[in-house]
């Protein structure tokens, strides 16, 4: 709610009457408690880098404070809101009653804080005891920001290490507080404990604790309808798909090809969720930068994730499944057309439709298939032997890069592309008669381009090259 002044008094007094205006419009907000909303994510589209484009929605009944209590990490640069209503988002923490987790119901303080129990030492040389498990009060954490933001980082991994913040549990303590029935504080050493009963206790009930958790708040202002809808768009890490081919030889003419995808969701549940398999090479250039937005991120670790200097070809270096514009150069006379898709860049959504998929499942389907013509080839590429200084390529050169100097000769399949959309970047399982034949890298491809895969070496072939350079006229060409 915005508030106007036809007229302004230069008076103080008219100064003050305006301010408290302002004051009682936005005061509510101030000391308004949070209500705990769900989200959905209603479409994702996947890219092969483990990154993917989320689009949430939040649904809230009108005006005021909003809490969603599993908060997403987006990417730095691509967290958006579009709502009817004026929304503000921030992070924070919000202490929660949860069950205790299995793995911390020995810590008898923190999960029995509050509870009547008898204590029963081993060897019985001591007489039980009956007393109140102490409550404990929290303590606010202290909090030590690292401020070296101007720390240079080169090496991507170690940088991703160093600068991980990884939360380890505390040991249970060694003794056990308790308040008899006369208030003494009673220390119990837990070593000593043979048996701990607790009184009243049934067998279905499960210890509780209050702990602090990371949530995102909504502060909604202007909202037009009963029902606000809050839209929010993100690039988050945690869901993927690869992609793989299947390419049957067993006729001897046509080839049969099948395109399946496997999907696996690390991010959160999907339910009634719209997925896209993306195919292309988009520029992101801050995917592996966490939005200083995100709970779990600090200053220090943005900028020292903005100064992380990833090596060329990272993104398809980090995942074999990434694109490549072109396949390699086979040494043939055909020219790709440049096809842009209908978005007019070289980027192709696939749906797969609605999907239901829980955190931590992985979904196997088929995606497309086609027949084509092919033909048996050898495929044989011939390296350079010189330098463009003129000096020969040394052994050890070539062992460092041996694809690139591979002079082998391969028995090879060359068709086109036979399907509506490109093939992406994948691999190639080729089989004939029921038979494994061989695996290949089949790369990004234009439908009705061509494509060579690689299926066995040919070793009946015997091949040998020479280079012979005939003497004549050196000139220098500027470009």
């Amino acid at each position: 709610m915005q508030v106007k002044c036809s007229m302004v008094k230069r008076s103080r007094l008219g100064r003050f009457v305006v301010l408290g205006m302002i004051f009682a419009v936005t005061a509510p907000l101030w000391g308004q408690e949070d209500q705990p909303v769900e989200s959905r994510i209603v479409s994702a589209g996947l890219f092969k880098n483990g990154l993917a484009v989320i689009r949430q929605v939040v649904e809230v009944p009108g005006a005021g404070r909003y809490r969603l209590d599993n908060p997403p990490e987006p990417r730095h640069g691509t967290w958006w809101i579009e709502s009817d209503a004026v929304v503000e988002t921030r992070t924070s923490e919000r202490e929660m009653e949860i069950e205790l987790p299995d793995a911390q119901l020995l810590d008898f303080q923190r999960s029995l804080a509050g509870l009547e129990v008898e204590v029963r030492f081993k060897g019985g040389a001591q007489a039980p005891i009956t007393g109140r498990v102490a409550r404990l009060e929290r303590t606010q954490p202290v909090r030590r920001w690292d401020r070296a933001y101007e720390q240079s980082v080169s090496n991507f991994w170690s940088a991703s290490l160093r600068n991980e913040q990884v939360a380890t549990a505390l040991p249970p303590a060694p003794f056990l507080l308790l308040e008899t029935e006369d208030g003494t504080p009673t220390y119990v050493d837990t070593s000593l404990i043979a048996v701990l009963q607790v009184k009243g206790a049934t067998r279905s009930d499960r210890p509780k604790v209050t702990v602090r958790r990371r949530v995102l708040i909504f502060d909604v202002e202007e909202a037009q309808s009963p029902l606000t809808r809050i839209w929010i768009s993100y690039l988050a890490k945690g869901i993927a798909w690869a992609p793989s081919y299947r390419i049957d030889l067993s006729d001897s003419q046509r080839l049969e090809l099948q395109q399946k995808a496997v999907v696996k969701n690390e991010l959160m549940d999907l339910e009634d969720t719209e997925i896209q398999l993306i195919s292309g090479f988009p520029n992101i250039a801050f995917g592996h930068v966490t939005s200083p937005l995100s709970a779990t991120t600090s200053w220090a670790r943005f900028y020292q994730q903005l100064n992380q200097r990833l090596r060329a070809g990272h993104a398809a270096t980090a995942n074999v499944m990434s694109q490549q514009a072109l396949a390699p150069s086979t040494g043939g006379d055909v020219t790709p057309e440049l096809d842009l898709s209908a978005d007019g860049v070289d980027i192709y959504s696939h749906s797969i439709g609605t999907r239901d998929l829980d955190e931590g499942e992985a979904l196997a389907l088929h995606t497309a298939a086609a027949t084509t013509t092919y033909e048996r080839i050898v495929d044989w590429i011939v390296p350079d032997t010189r330098q463009a200084n003129g000096r020969f390529i040394e052994e050890y050169q070539r062992q460092q890069d041996p694809e690139k100097y591979d002079d082998a000769p391969w028995d090879a399949i060359r068709f086109a592309n036979p399907l509506s959309f490109p093939m992406t970047t994948a691999a190639a399982m080729i089989v004939e008669d029921g038979h494994f034949r061989g695996q290949s890298m089949s790369y990004f491809t234009n439908p009705g381009d061509e494509v060579v895969l690689r299926v066995t070496k040919a070793l009946s072939l015997s091949t040998r090259a020479i280079e012979h350079e005939e003497a004549g006229e050196r000139r220098i060409v500027s470009i």
